[in-house]
């Protein structure tokens, strides 16, 4: 049984994870009915489905809002409705920066979803910066991320570092501040990622599920309407399960979403990542554990298990080198150790190399 469902509410509903919605800007496109709310409403209900609703950038009619208010439930919008139901979760784009004051009064509760391209990580720090003291919680999310390059990866840690000192002296001020990408990691010890197709599903305007918004927008054949989906096992769940990612289950980048839309779009297969998702976990993963240790003294985080050093970058690299050791002959004797980790420091100048040139 799944645990949530994400409703769109009509076809140009607000983006608020890595993916885009081609229809967010267009006029005003298919709408869910009242009908199918509350019979979806009522499913939920019946089952314990939590159910989180993305608006467009439209009022709903009446009807729908009355089904809306009786259900347990969360909105997420765009900021111009946020106005009209100041208990949302606001999605920002972080280009609308010039926007946060009028529409964000100050408040130490509130939940925000920001979202990044790479045109925005010169000036990462400063937006979210503008945004102290208007949030508890920010999702931030990095829209195109599987496209970064590696001097685009170091001006994103450049600003990831900016933040975490942000967030020290948060902290150090008493402030009770999360920002997913670094303060996540700092308590985890197992894997929480998205779960799309695994903890919950999608359901689109007119009824039909999809494993997560991005695929419904990105046109991908549907698991069929709800009413049948969610009696069901999809066909693929299995495989949205870390279990049966190889890469990842060998990752202690605990705060990565994981994305199995970025999987298929990139890697085409849904349990496999793109390199770029990998380096950039553990670009966040790297910050976050540098961020730790200079709270190291601080109560509560003096408390807090420390988050070990490795030497890679990504879990790949770990996966290929443990197949190498495992399956390359070596000559026995003393000899082999110190040959072993000559070569390996030898690899890891090459790919820091070829990371510099932006080959890699």
């Amino acid at each position: 049984m799944y645990n949530y469902l994400l409703v769109l509410l009509e076809q140009g509903a607000v983006p608020f994870c890595h993916y885009s919605n081609p229809y967010y800007l267009a006029p005003p496109g298919e709408t869910m009915s009242a009908g199918e709310l509350g019979k979806l409403a009522a499913y939920a209900a019946e089952h314990g489905i939590f159910l989180n609703f993305l608006y467009g950038k439209h009022r709903l009619e009446p009807a729908a809002e009355a089904i809306i208010q009786g259900a347990a439930h969360v909105k997420l919008v765009p900021p111009e409705l946020h106005p009209t139901y100041p208990d949302s979760v606001v999605v920002f784009e972080a280009d609308e920066l010039d926007s946060f004051p009028g529409i964000l009064s100050k408040s130490s509760e509130r939940n925000v979803i920001l979202r990044a391209t790479a045109a925005d990580l010169p000036r990462l720090a400063d937006i979210v910066a503008a945004l102290r003291g208007r949030f508890r919680r920010m999702n931030l999310h990095l829209v195109g991320q599987e496209t970064f390059t590696p001097v685009q990866l170091e001006r994103y840690e450049t600003e990831l570092e900016k933040m975490a000192r942000m967030l020290a002296d948060c902290y150090r001020s008493g402030e009770e501040v999360e920002i997913n990408v670094l303060s996540d990691r700092l308590l985890l010890q197992e894997m929480n990622n998205c779960e799309a197709g695994v903890r919950h599903l999608t359901v689109a305007p007119d009824g039909s599920c999809y494993v997560c918004p991005a695929f419904y927008h990105d046109g991908a054949a549907s698991l069929g309407h709800w009413s049948d989906a969610l009696s069901r096992e999809a066909a693929n769940q299995r495989l949205l399960t870390l279990a049966c990612s190889p890469v990842c289950s060998r990752c202690d980048a605990y705060h990565c979403k994981r994305c199995v839309y970025l999987n298929q779009r990139t890697t085409a297969e849904i349990n496999v990542p793109s390199r770029q998702q990998c380096l950039t976990a553990h670009v966040e993963r790297g910050v976050s554990r540098r961020l730790l240790h200079s709270l190291k003294t601080m109560r509560p985080f003096d408390k807090f298990p420390p988050i070990p050093g490795i030497a890679y970058e990504d879990p790949f690299d770990k996966a290929m080198e443990e197949t190498w050791r495992r399956d390359a002959p070596m000559p026995p004797g003393p000899a082999v150790h110190e040959n072993e980790d000559y070569l390996i420091q030898i690899y890891e100048m090459q790919r820091k190399i070829l990371r510099k040139l932006g080959t890699d």
